[in-house]
């Protein structure tokens, strides 16, 4: 895969809710901004992060720089569908040479 976007959707701990972490780590892309299912979630620049509490359950995320409707670190997907059933962890990181 030639995604720069690296989603460790890793479960950390086991629970009622779940914890969605969003690191942004990418210095080329100065900020973020973050969407659940379509609404905005929040902004990121880069070195922070945030957690957003959210129940287990099927999501659509999109991460992509402010003003844009195309991501940098998922240029050939509109939005990511994820499974969430356990805390995860989503690393923006810089894009890999093609």
């Amino acid at each position: 895969m030639r995604y720069a976007l690296l989603a460790a959707l890793v479960g950390l701990s086991a629970g009622c809710g779940s914890t969605l972490t969003i690191r942004h780590l990418d210095a080329t892309h100065r900020s973020a901004e973050v969407m659940v299912n379509g609404e905005k979630k929040g902004m990121l620049t880069y070195g922070e992060s945030f957690e957003m509490p959210l129940e287990p359950g099927r999501y659509q995320l999109k991460v992509t720089a402010p003003g844009k409707s195309t991501s940098p670190w998922h240029p050939d997907v509109d939005t990511i569908d994820v499974m969430l059933e356990d805390d995860a962890v989503l690393t923006l990181q810089p894009p890999r040479p093609r």
